[in-house]
């Protein structure tokens, strides 16, 4: 099963609207398998779908953390990481 399958129906097994930015978000964050930064996150979705603009990437993060289908991770340096809190 596909990233994006198990993106999307994790995305509805939480009862929120699956909608084209999350379920890139969410996507690259269970192909990359581990911490990534939100500028990262938001270059390697617009590689992907280069229409979606940065804004919707950072709304979709916030969306899927609070669902709980991201967990994020304020480090010292004040810089926020991302990982996918779901099987990628």
């Amino acid at each position: 099963m596909s990233c994006e399958v198990r993106a999307s129906l994790a995305i509805r097994e939480r009862g929120i609207r699956v909608t084209q930015p999350r379920l890139a978000v969410l996507a690259a964050l269970m192909h990359a398998g581990g911490h990534v930064t939100a500028k990262d996150g938001v270059q390697q979705v617009t590689e992907e779908a280069p229409a979606l603009p940065p804004s919707s990437v950072y709304r979709s993060l916030s969306a899927l953390r609070d669902a709980h289908l991201v967990a994020e991770t304020l480090m010292a340096n004040g810089e926020r990481i991302y990982e996918a809190a779901v099987e990628g």
